[in-house]
């Protein structure tokens, strides 16, 4: 049997290993070694990420970029929201997603190809969506669209972060013999930080994240829209 670290190794750059099976082992890995940030990394990316997460402990490359889009009610069609203020459309062309990985991975399977166009969606916390409809001073359903390839690059990135930090595990003397480890390797591990290899988010607040829909949800009815000032936008048709 291969130590488990250079199993996690071949694992990671394998794609015959799915992401629940890789993470598990990961996370085996994390918990024997008794590395806590590592540890909780893959527990959210196996089971999903709670709302209340802050920014600073979301990977960066679970936040998702698309195209603002809104519509008239449920029959409505989708039309995409473009903002005079630049950064304030750059700002709010990017969401977070919470899904566990194993669940981004049996949605694109499912999808296939057929959504390469972007028919994804995912909801606006209701206070950003208040402001995007007085932004355009219209009562719309507002969804956030992006491509299925999106999804594809975030379960790339945990696969390349993966493989990252059992690279570094090994660099600093850790390989395991099956699944023991020693207690000098638990105590290199200890210096394997997971900030040094992970990117994080940062400032996103933690009521912006959510999960991703196949199809665009159907919406609830609206929200009064906030009274403060927002950038002003304007629906392209």
């Amino acid at each position: 049997m291969d130590a488990l670290v250079v199993e996690l190794q071949h694992a990671a750059l394998s794609r015959e290993k799915g992401i629940a099976d890789l993470l598990r082992l990961a996370y085996a890995a994390a918990v024997k070694l008794g590395v806590a940030d590592a540890a909780l990394w893959l527990e959210r990316e196996l089971n999903g990420y709670p709302a209340s997460v802050p920014g600073r402990e979301l990977p960066a490359y679970r936040l998702v970029a698309g195209q603002v889009k809104g519509r008239a009610g449920p029959t409505g069609a989708w039309k995409a929201i473009v903002f005079n203020d630049a950064a304030a459309g750059e700002r709010l062309s990017k969401l977070p997603l919470n899904n566990a990985a194993p669940e981004l991975e049996a949605l694109i399977a499912h999808l296939g190809r057929r959504h390469e166009d972007g028919a994804l969606g995912v909801r606006y916390p209701g206070a950003q969506e208040a402001a995007i409809r007085q932004a355009v001073r219209a009562d719309l359903d507002i969804q956030l669209h992006f491509t299925r390839s999106a999804v594809v690059r975030i379960l790339d990135a945990l696969r390349t972060n993966l493989l990252k930090w059992a690279l570094e595990l090994e660099r600093a003397g850790v390989q395991g013999e099956g699944m023991r480890f020693t207690d000098e390797e638990r105590g290199r591990a200890q210096g394997v930080r997971l900030a040094g290899v992970l990117a994080f988010a940062g400032g996103v607040p933690a009521e912006e994240i959510r999960d991703v829909a196949a199809e665009p949800s159907e919406a609830k009815a609206p929200s009064k829209p906030a009274a403060a000032r927002r950038p002003r936008a304007r629906k392209r048709h």
